[in-house]
């Protein structure tokens, strides 16, 4: 089975449809234009450097996520009722292998328009965005962590103990953690639009930003 009809077998298994929306959104665009071209990449490297199946790792890798945020918002409903309060800022931490699922879900959150977003690379946070960090009346943070935790990486979580964290941890360090995170990310947008019960896929647009969005000359 190639990587692209694996995915695509997959795909029914994200929608944002709602009990008050008819319509269905499979989140289309994040298989065909992220998954599915990050699965080829990832087929050439295992090639490249081990002997483990793409295809066995790719099916475990979307029935660990699927399972795992299935069990935690289930059991933390309440507490992620409070931190995921439409408005609100979140810090979303990157660095070490974590760039494509950090990105990936700042841009779903921003285009839904139920949060805004600061992303950190975690090495530069130390540089002065904490001041910015400081000065937040709240403090929300979604971290991304390979699985080894670096020196460095240890303090800064330290530092961002007194804030309310989700950390999403792979199982994998470097390029294989890339991926993982990148198929966590599709579970975790999906299950944010469920406990909030909104179809993310469909925000409000204004005509004055519609007129933006089909503008086809020149800048």
């Amino acid at each position: 089975m190639s990587e692209c009809v694996l995915i695509l077998c997959f795909f029914k298994a994200i929608t944002y449809r709602t009990n008050n929306n008819k319509s269905r959104e499979r989140g289309f665009l994040s298989f065909e234009g992220v998954l599915s071209p990050a699965s080829l990449f990832l087929k050439l490297y295992l090639k490249q450097t081990t002997k483990e199946d793409e295809t066995q790792f790719i099916k475990s890798r979307f029935k660990y996520w699927k399972e795992h945020f299935k069990t935690y918002f289930k059991e933390n409903k309440q507490e992620l009722r409070n931190f995921f309060i439409k408005g609100n800022i979140f810090s979303i931490f990157t660095g070490d292998y974590t760039e494509a699922a950090s990105t990936d879900l700042e841009s779903k959150i921003t285009e839904s328009g139920i949060f805004n977003c600061i992303l950190h690379e975690k090495k530069n946070f130390s540089h002065g965005r904490f001041v910015n960090y400081e000065h937040l009346s709240k403090k929300k943070n979604i971290y991304f962590k390979q699985k080894t935790t670096s020196p460095y990486e240890e303090g800064l979580l330290n530092y961002l103990k007194d804030g309310d964290n989700l950390i999403i941890e792979s199982n994998y360090d470097g390029i294989l953690c890339e991926y993982d995170l990148l198929i966590a990310t599709q579970y975790l947008i999906y299950y944010i639009a469920k406990l909030l019960d909104i179809d993310i896929s469909k925000p409000a647009y204004s005509e004055e930003a519609m007129k933006i969005y089909f503008y086809k000359g020149n800048l």
